[in-house]
């Protein structure tokens, strides 16, 4: 069964900056929670192939994803990792005078055992963890 989640958080910052702070996967590591390592495998200046490793209930896991960067847009598809299906994208929406409205989205199917048994409560958790992590190192 696919999922999905969006959020929406108007904030005090500047998209620009929210911005490159999500294009710069490699520093994931220093905030996201749970995210033990972040690698950047390859880049150019459209996409970037990364790898984040997360260890979540004492079990370590990754993704890797290709994130394709348009302006105040980011798409990301998991190339190889945890779900059935990954896509996701964050859209940074300039509201004027240092506000944005920060936006993630993401439709994902999950391996049949873990579907069964992961409530949406904590997915939405979790999810909200990481988007607020963002906001937080943005300040």
């Amino acid at each position: 069964m696919s999922r999905s989640i969006s959020f929406s958080k108007k904030v005090n910052l500047d998209s620009t900056k929210i911005n490159n702070l999500i294009c710069d996967f490699s520093n994931y590591k220093n905030f996201i929670p749970g995210c033990t390592n972040s690698i950047s495998l390859e880049k150019t200046s459209s996409w970037e192939l990364g790898q984040l490793e997360f260890n979540l209930l004492g079990k370590t896991s990754f993704i890797k994803t290709k994130n394709t960067y348009e302006e105040n847009h980011i798409i990301m598809n998991q190339v190889e990792g945890p779900f059935d299906d990954f896509k996701g994208e964050w859209i940074i929406e300039n509201l004027g005078k240092e506000f944005s409205n920060v936006i993630f989205k993401a439709n994902f199917k999950l391996p049949f055992l873990i579907d069964a048994v992961t409530p949406n409560t904590l997915i939405e958790s979790m999810s909200e963890q990481i988007i607020n992590s963002f906001i937080k190192q943005a300040r």
